[in-house]
């Protein structure tokens, strides 16, 4: 990741207080809070803004016609939105002293 991208991800995770920023020689960041405080969601949503799933279908089919489009798209649409809660459910179960457990398994 180039060094302008780490470095506005810093930002943002110091503007939402998860950070704190050193400043001087000896300067850099460090946890304002203990990680297992910190949740995957709310990390995410602070980079990326919220969690969100598209909805993959944009149905025009002659054969179902305009209803029958509609119809299913509203179905696409809920089954995206309960996906969504879903993930952001099972996100909000993982935290960052998870991620760090994780990493020095492998």
């Amino acid at each position: 990741m180039p060094y302008d991208g780490v470095l506005r991800v810093m930002r943002k995770l110091s503007k939402a207080k998860i950070l704190l920023t050193h400043r001087g020689s000896k300067g850099g960041f460090s946890l304002r809070c203990k990680p297992e405080t910190i949740t995957l969601v709310s990390l995410v949503e602070i980079v990326d803004g919220p969690v969100e799933v598209t909805n993959p279908l944009e149905v025009t089919n002659p054969l179902l016609g305009d209803s029958g489009s509609s119809r299913l798209t509203a179905v696409v649409c809920r089954v995206a939105e309960e996906i969504k809660n879903d993930l952001r459910k099972q996100m909000r179960g993982v935290r960052l002293m998870d991620l760090f457990e994780g990493i020095s398994k492998i």
